[in-house]
């Protein structure tokens, strides 16, 4: 039964596309996304150019925070077309924003939510998968349930338009 529930798990929460330029379509599609901070931000022109973001920044008090996809977004676009004629590669993790994390759970029970993204030109594997972190071992599954359904609203919403 476990092992049913984890490829289950797998299925709803694996997003595939097409391509790094349906991936790149599926974050510029909605605006909310583009304001979702930017952990990791890494792409690499095969045999080419490799860009690794350094998007961590610190305000006036000192708190860690990181640059949301909009920052980053030009840099992603000047590489995307300065390598046009070579295949890339790309991994990004986007930190869900926590004001809107806390509405999904608003008992803390995870710290953080993220919208992984890969994108592996050379074996043709592009997609986007979700993780969160948890604080309790008492966990509710609530707001995995919220988490996974909003992201799956995302993901919908944008299939629909290109059609």
């Amino acid at each position: 039964m476990k092992v049913e529930v984890i490829y289950l798990s797998t299925i709803i929460t694996t997003f595939p596309f097409e391509s790094l330029y349906d991936i790149m379509g599926f974050l510029y599609s909605n605006s909310t996304i583009g304001t979702w901070q930017a952990q990791i931000a890494r792409l690499m022109a095969v045999k080419g150019m490799t860009m690794d973001l350094t998007t961590k920044v610190y305000d006036a008090n000192g708190q860690v925070n990181f640059l949301t996809l909009d920052n980053i977004k030009p840099l992603i676009v000047n590489f995307l077309e300065n390598n046009t004629y070579m295949q890339v590669n790309m991994e990004l993790k986007l930190l869900y924003p926590n004001g809107a994390r806390h509405v999904m759970d608003p008992t803390d029970a995870y710290e953080s939510f993220w919208l992984n993204i890969y994108s592996q030109a050379t074996t043709n594997t592009h997609f986007a998968s979700i993780s969160y972190l948890e604080t309790t071992k008492e966990l509710s599954v609530a707001p995995i349930v919220s988490w996974t359904v909003h992201v799956h609203s995302l993901y919908n919403e944008y299939q629909n338009s290109k059609n």
